[in-house]
């Protein structure tokens, strides 16, 4: 008995093998596109901060000179207390060059254009004494429009001028010390 019941088995497997084996196999096949669309990137590097120095020299054209009146001093001789010529004029206004403020590299096709402009509302510097000074970007230096790399970046820079006030507003001459609270804001964008 074992062995008939062996023999069904062995003959229903054989029968179900060459059954899945005899069954066509279904398959589809099909090609699919695929594509990448790697995005423009820019990358704009920049300085923290911009600490400029004026010297005596911008301000004006002389440092010194001997008095005109008395030639020399015996000791006692008072000095010319006339205001000096401090040159043909004393500059209110000077311009400093900052020959590299930004760097830019990118991947993308077309130029990228940096414009520097000072923020709104901190284009005024606070300093001794209630003075003031005003920022105003001038011409760019170096590249200012250039279609970017990803390895060598195109580099520029300004010159920023800075016109010296008094507490009103009104024209004057620079007074030693700190002028702070100004802010320019550097944009680099493709075009």
């Amino acid at each position: 008995m074992n062995k008939k019941i062996f023999g069904i088995i062995a003959a229903g497997v054989a029968a179900l093998g060459s059954a899945i084996i005899a069954v066509p196999a279904q398959a589809v096949e099909q090609t699919v596109d695929v594509s990448v669309n790697v995005e423009p990137f820019i990358y704009l590097r920049t300085f923290k901060d911009v600490k400029l120095k004026v010297n005596q020299s911008e301000l004006s054209g002389k440092s010194g000179d001997f008095d005109t009146i008395n030639a020399t001093t015996t000791g006692s001789t008072l000095i010319d207390r006339t205001k000096p010529d401090f040159g043909t004029t004393v500059a209110t206004t000077i311009s400093k060059d900052i020959t590299e403020l930004y760097a830019v590299w990118g991947n993308t096709p077309n130029d990228v254009k940096v414009v520097v402009t000072p923020v709104t509302g901190k284009n005024i510097l606070a300093g001794p004494d209630g003075n003031l000074a005003e920022i105003t970007v001038g011409e760019s230096i170096g590249d200012s429009q250039k279609k970017p790399n990803n390895k060598t970046p195109f580099v520029g820079g300004i010159k920023l001028n800075i016109s010296f006030q008094d507490d009103t507003g009104a024209d004057a001459n620079a007074v030693a010390g700190d002028y702070t609270g100004g802010q320019i804001k550097v944009d680099a964008s493709q075009i």
